[in-house]
């Protein structure tokens, strides 16, 4: 099922589809930083229809910034989102190597002792990090939803 989002792009870019034998039509192609908030949105969309509830997104520190922060019965889940408009670099969720991998969990650390979230991390049982690669095509819809829980254990 494709899900279209592309009239959420900001920066919309039109051109012009040629084939050997002339013009056949326009399409909309979404600039690279569209293609990850297209895809934070469709995360966020997944994680709501499966039973999620979004306590925050996009929160940055000194240490780095969390995608989305949610909740799933007694579990606080701190989720990245990569978004590809292709496979020829692998599949989105393969982009959180082992670099990524550790920042991730530094910055995780850094929200679970500091006040706010740390304080609201005790109201859970488990804490765990989930990745979820979103693959939308250059015109803004959603092809396919890759969610890997507990990404790093």
């Amino acid at each position: 099922m494709l899900t279209k989002l592309s009239n959420m792009c900001i920066i919309r870019k039109t051109v012009d589809i040629m084939e050997d034998y002339g013009h056949i039509g326009r399409m909309t192609i979404c600039t690279s930083q569209e293609i990850g908030r297209l895809g934070e949105i469709a995360a966020v969309r997944y994680l709501r229809r499966h039973g999620y509830k979004i306590i925050g997104r996009n929160l940055r520190s000194k240490i780095g910034e969390l995608d989305i922060l949610a909740s799933i019965d007694a579990t606080l889940v701190f989720v990245e989102v990569k978004a590809r408009s292709g496979t020829w670099t692998g599949e989105a969720f393969e982009a959180v190597g082992p670099a990524k991998q550790k920042k991730l969990r530094n910055v995780v650390n850094g929200y679970l002792s500091y006040g706010g979230v740390g304080n609201m991390a005790k109201r859970f049982l488990n804490v765990r990090i989930d990745v979820i690669g979103v693959r939308i095509t250059k015109g803004g819809a959603v092809v396919k939803i890759d969610h890997v829980q507990d990404a790093f254990s």
